[in-house]
């Protein structure tokens, strides 16, 4: 009897114990551990590759992680980045106690797709901002033609242009709308996406939620370099009328390429020329941007600083750089800062002149201004201008007299910043530059 008593006893609190384990496996089932984020709102995104609830928050924004449950010790967190559509191991933080949870601050400086994790935890998303941004390197299959209003020389052959596209990752798909930068004389595509923190356009832009697409144009940067005596603003434009096609059609060379429905043609002093050529060439874009330039003549001033180079190409020009082909000559050598900077910091005007190349010697630079000022009447869609009020080659009133040149558009807008020269990206005026572009794209849809 004892001995069966004995069995019985120990097998009610073996079966005690046991049900006592499901109990707390159940409760853990029933409310598991996990992270929770104070700040912005809840919403469902896709993140890195997959729809998650995800935890959106501005830039700059307060967003703390609250970790309840946790062991004494504070936990490490740690917050991964997507990039590419992979997490990328991210920085550790470690939580502190605040009563009975723990809590970290999250850092939303920058735009991102974040997730934050804790061991044995489910993770927690986050958008900050637009989310991560996306700088893709892309290629441009050209012919050196002209088929454009502006008649000039070329050699017709094919070339591969090197550029980029930066925007959200979020709105790289078929049917979005993106903007195409065309940059003017001296510099190439970095005038766009100048490396100094604060000035790089396309990635500030990126950052309001645009797609841009920047690159260097023939004869400029990593793009090929023809004779400079073979390509001109009219083989330029018919170029850029590819490159839109191009992106329509999504044949362009990208890791995923995709199609863009509306694009806007952008353009800054020689490449206003371009692109205002482009657009009453083809008629195949849905906005304009320019600005920088002056239709139908230069002022006398600039013929002066023009002489250097017109003295240099009138003897064949020089090689682009030793050992490439000739046709080429410095523009604004030694005046830089002169006639293009105003109000401008001096690590920006340094990152400028040291990329300065040499252009290329276009007879059409004569010719273009006056065909403009007769056919920019056919330009139907809507233009943005923009100047510089203390832009030392086209001052005031050119912005006024460029406006009303755009007689066929009944929406046309001009910005005239104060405190600004002629390289209006790359003054200290950029932040009130990129906004007024922003809500103007914004509001035509791109």
């Amino acid at each position: 009897m004892v001995r069966y008593c004995a069995i019985f006893t120990f097998g009610f609190f073996c079966l005690v114990s046991v049900v006592g384990l499901e109990a707390r496996a159940a409760s853990a089932l029933a409310d598991p551990p996990s992270i929770h984020l104070r700040g912005g709102k809840t919403i469902r995104a896709g993140l890195c590759g997959a729809n998650r609830v995800t935890t959106a928050v501005g830039e700059g924004e307060r967003l703390v992680a609250v970790v309840r449950r946790a062991k004494r010790s504070a936990p490490l967190l740690r917050v991964d980045r997507c990039a590419g559509r992979r997490w990328t191991d991210g920085r550790r933080i470690r939580a502190r106690r605040r009563g009975a949870s723990f809590v970290a601050r999250i850092d939303t400086s920058d735009p991102a797709d974040l997730r934050v994790k804790l061991r044995g935890r489910r993770p927690a998303y986050v958008r900050v901002g637009v989310g991560e941004l996306a700088d893709v390197s892309v290629r441009f299959r050209v012919e050196n033609l002209n088929r454009s209003m502006v008649p000039c020389q070329s050699d017709g052959k094919r070339y591969t242009l090197s550029g980029h596209i930066v925007g959200p990752r979020a709105a790289m798909h078929d049917g979005a709308a993106t903007t195409v930068y065309l940059h003017g004389a001296a510099v190439p595509e970095a005038t766009w996406r100048m490396p100094v923190p604060g000035y790089d356009y396309g990635r500030e832009q990126a950052r309001r939620g645009h797609l841009s697409v920047t690159l260097d144009r023939l004869s400029y940067g990593s793009s090929p370099t023809p004779n400079g005596l073979q390509t001109c603003f009219g083989s330029q434009a018919d170029m850029a009328h590819q490159i839109v096609g191009q992106l329509r059609a999504g044949t362009y060379e990208a890791d995923a390429p995709i199609r863009f429905s509306r694009i806007a043609l952008a353009g800054h002093s020689a490449g206003q020329v371009i692109a205002q050529i482009a657009a009453y060439s083809f008629g195949d874009i849905d906005a304009l941007v320019v600005g920088g330039w002056g239709d139908p003549v230069a002022k006398a001033e600039d013929f002066v600083v023009l002489v250097p180079t017109v003295a240099t190409c009138a003897t064949g020009g020089e090689p682009k750089r030793p050992g490439q082909p000739a046709g080429y000559a410095f523009t604004f050598k030694g005046v830089v800062r002169e006639f293009l900077f105003y109000n401008a910091e001096e690590r920006v005007i340094q990152a400028y002149v040291s990329r300065h190349e040499r252009d290329a010697c276009d007879a059409s630079l004569a010719t273009a201004p006056p065909i403009n000022a007769l056919a920019l009447s056919r330009v139907q869609v809507p233009v943005f201008l923009f100047y510089g009020l203390n832009d030392a080659l086209w001052p005031p009133p050119t912005g006024e007299r460029q406006r009303s040149l755009f007689r066929g558009s009944h929406d046309v807008t001009l910005l005239q910043l104060p405190d600004t020269g002629h390289m209006i990206m790359l003054g200290r005026t950029a932040p009130t530059f990129r906004s007024a572009v922003s809500a103007w794209l914004a509001d035509h849809g791109f």
